[in-house]
């Protein structure tokens, strides 16, 4: 929402199932915000690993603040 795109919140699955949720939605990017995660979020955890994330993503940017890290992934094609 912040670049003028739709945002759609992911399901609470594992990370598989949300980039699977993602690719059917026509989402180009998934953005998970680290504050967020450990407030609300907890299933999307594996996201917070920067460089490392899970399969099916890679990371784009991150904007690292004092108290909370957004990271923007990249939706991968599905292989």
């Amino acid at each position: 929402y912040w670049a003028g795109g739709e945002q759609i919140w992911a399901p609470k699955e594992p990370p598989p199932r949300v980039i699977a949720f993602a690719r059917r939605e026509g989402a180009d990017y998934i953005v998970v915000d680290s504050d967020s995660v450990f407030q609300h979020e907890p299933h999307m955890r594996p996201f917070l690993n920067g460089p490392n994330p899970p399969e099916g993503v890679k990371l784009a940017h991150w904007i690292d603040r004092k108290d909370r890290v957004v990271y923007i992934y990249r939706v991968e094609d599905s292989q």
